[in-house]
């Protein structure tokens, strides 16, 4: 799974290495190498997220509650709900 620089690392982990690897997750992320295969755009959704999201690092309940958010918006509005939710995994 590659999000946004990591996207481009991860295309060029799997270029590199393609024996190893079965498939890719990208999210927000740019072609990493010339093509004239364009990607999607990031959803309204998503960018209003990235561009308002707040997050106190030294605070573990405002680090999960991101966390779950930030999978929610990953997931899209039309995904069935996830179970467990998140944050409970997030609190093991």
């Amino acid at each position: 799974m590659g999000v946004s620089a990591g996207g481009a690392l991860a295309q060029l982990l799997a270029l590199d290495y393609a024996g190893c690897v079965l498939s890719l997750v990208l999210i927000s992320a740019s072609s990493a190498v010339p093509g004239d295969r364009e990607l999607p755009a990031s959803t309204e959704e998503f960018m209003r997220f990235v561009s308002a999201g707040h997050v106190d690092w030294t605070d573990a309940d405002s680090v999960i509650d991101y966390g779950v958010a930030y999978a929610r918006v990953l997931r899209g509005a039309g995904a069935r709900s996830m179970r467990p939710p998140p944050a409970a995994l997030s609190e093991r």
